[in-house]
């Protein structure tokens, strides 16, 4: 990997080094890493603590595995939620999404892959509800591209969601868990 960021965490069985158990640095590769984090930190660092840490390159996803495209329509109780996760890419979610709507007798919604726009139309019977598109990881509320969320007065109001083009760069998120 080229000179980049890089997250570096104590094992697990390391007691915290300056109250640090994990940090990022930039370098060119995990051994550079290491001393970086090291370097950075060198009080009551037994030199054990660092060699034996990992060090993870921060670097952009290469496709949307493990995101979620997420539509809900009505809010509380009165809600129902759709969702499709685990596709390499934007355009095999959404035709995913359209296989799951049209099971639930939804049939109707469509997906232009060459505008790459979601279109929930009016004529689908939902009344006047509320409906909210997005893609989020692992649950999370970290958002990207577009949220959609249409605010419907009348039950013959519909909603388009501009998916993101695959070619933008997918957001990596790396979570430091037990600090």
């Amino acid at each position: 990997m080229a000179y980049g960021p890089w997250l570096v965490e104590l094992p697990a069985t390391s007691p915290r080094v300056n109250n640090i158990k994990a940090c990022v640095v930039f370098a060119d590769n995990s051994a550079d890493a290491k001393l970086l984090a090291k370097g950075a930190n060198p009080e009551g660092a037994d030199d054990t603590y660092w060699a034996n840490a990992t060090a993870t390159a921060i670097t952009a996803e290469a496709n949307w595995t493990g995101w979620t495209l997420e539509i809900v329509i009505g809010d509380g109780n009165d809600k129902r939620t759709f969702s499709v996760t685990g596709f390499t890419t934007l355009d095999l979610m959404a035709s995913a999404m359209l296989t799951q709507m049209t099971a639930a007798g939804l049939a109707g919604v469509t997906y232009d892959a060459t505008t790459q726009i979601l279109n929930l139309p009016g004529a689908l019977g939902l009344g006047a509800k509320n409906r909210t598109a997005r893609i989020h990881k692992n649950g999370g509320t970290f958002t990207t591209g577009a949220v959609a969320t249409v605010a419907v007065a009348a039950a013959a109001s519909s909603m388009q969601f501009t998916m993101p083009t695959d070619a933008i760069t997918i957001p990596g998120i790396y979570v430091v868990g037990n600090l």
